[in-house]
């Protein structure tokens, strides 16, 4: 896909989202990518590790012993799973027969907002590769627990709202989401 294909394609995946599914043109255009594109798995992997800063202490001839820090934290992401096609503004993957679509940067593990939920939405498609509804994400708490003080484990699950399609306001569940969070804290 070319650069000007890439960019009328954004242009669609906007017009789409802001029209709430109900731009027949845009949907044509999405479904049509999105039919063409490689299933993810089932089962996803997506992780960040990060790291505080280090302090390295050295000795030099002129200054004598000397400890100096790198304050900057370093994160290592892992992703195993989804197959997920950047177009524009926004990533693009498949699950099942359902086109996926978010902002790259508000989902990206190193840049999402902690406190909110990025948007995601969600066009159906049928056996044949047309739309069958849109809608956009919401996130069902089911449970969670701590493993010891600094492990907490969360399971939640999608739900897309039908904003387009045969009943509006339908709710369809998409998978499960499993967040394990490590606090690890270094005392100096």
């Amino acid at each position: 896909m070319n650069a000007t294909d890439k960019f009328a394609l954004n242009a669609s995946i906007e017009r789409l989202i802001d029209s709430k599914g109900h731009d027949a043109e845009a949907r044509a255009a999405v479904a049509e990518f999105g039919h063409g594109l490689r299933r993810g798995s089932p089962v996803s992997f997506n992780a960040a590790v990060t790291k505080t800063g280090d302090t390295v202490l050295g000795h030099t001839p002129e200054h004598g012993n000397i400890l100096t820090g790198d304050d900057r934290p370093d994160t290592k992401e892992y992703s195993r799973g989804e197959v997920v096609e950047r177009i524009g503004y926004y990533k693009i993957y498949r699950v099942r027969r359902w086109v996926c679509m978010s902002h790259f940067w508000k989902s990206s593990l190193g840049t999402e907002s902690e406190t909110e939920l990025a948007q995601e939405w969600a066009l159906a498609l049928d056996k044949n590769g047309k739309p069958e509804w849109f809608g956009e994400r919401g996130r069902q708490p089911v449970f969670s627990f701590h493993l010891t003080s600094s492990l907490l484990v969360q399971v939640s699950r999608n739900v897309f709202v039908e904003s387009w399609g045969p009943v509006e306001g339908r709710r369809h569940h998409g998978g499960f989401l499993l967040e394990i969070t490590v606090e690890v804290s270094r005392d100096k």
